[in-house]
């Protein structure tokens, strides 16, 4: 896995080849340096959606959001059964 530097590092040449603009770079390196929980990352998608931006991920984040929260319910649910 990598670190933040080497994610870093790799940003920058890719904004040094041109495959990226400034405005990518600074928005990705924001992201490095300082992630985002996941709730203001969905956040961010629904925003894009509803200004209608879209990204092959948006549905993938989603999807795994969705993954997680009905596993967090079921473990509840399973908590809940034991206890009882």
């Amino acid at each position: 896995m990598e670190d933040k530097y080497e994610k870093l590092e790799r940003l920058s040449k890719l904004k040094e080849k041109g495959i990226i603009s400034e405005e990518e770079f600074e928005k990705e390196k924001k992201e490095i340096l300082f992630p985002k929980k996941i709730s203001e990352k969905l956040s961010d998608k629904w925003k894009d959606i509803k200004d209608g931006k879209s990204s092959e991920d948006i549905s993938e984040d989603i999807m795994a959001a969705m993954i997680f929260f009905f596993c967090i319910l079921i473990l509840i649910v399973f908590i809940v059964r034991v206890l009882v």
